[in-house]
């Protein structure tokens, strides 16, 4: 099972209960079959910069699921029938950061922390410094 997003554009002229009549099919078409519906957000009403079927506002409705790859195929020909969805796209979504951190949590070895052990710190004295100096100089 892979995960999608699916970001679509609904008529502007829909009044609210087209809109949820037009969500929940697409909710039931994902949740058949055993598909997971993650989650799906409020339709937003957009300005386009572009008009879209004549109309440059329009409501923006994302979903996040889980599903298989067949059932994207099912889910599109559904969006090119209904009259009232404008445009859509489907998003193959990669797994977040969470659930790598989780896979990455069951797997997780033991950390060795090794410390440094420096050699003790000789003191030198300057005259000593000053022979040697002298020493390799003269050779």
């Amino acid at each position: 099972m892979k995960k999608y997003e699916l970001t679509y554009l609904v008529s502007p002229e829909l009044n609210e209960e087209e809109i949820e009549s037009i969500q929940s099919e697409i909710y039931s078409i994902i949740e058949k079959d055993g598909e997971i519906l993650n989650k799906g957000f409020s339709p937003l009403k957009k300005d386009l910069n572009s008009e879209i079927e004549g109309k440059k506002r329009v409501f923006l409705i994302t979903v996040l699921f889980n599903a298989e790859p067949e059932k994207i195929a099912l889910l599109e020909k559904h969006l090119k029938e209904e009259k009232a969805v404008m445009r859509h796209i489907f998003l193959a979504k990669k797994k977040n950061e969470r659930e790598r951190k989780k896979r990455s949590e069951e797997y997780k070895t033991e950390e060795v922390v090794v410390k440094n052990e420096e050699a003790p710190v000789k003191k030198v004295n300057i005259k000593e410094i000053d022979k040697k100096i002298e020493e390799i100089l003269n050779d």
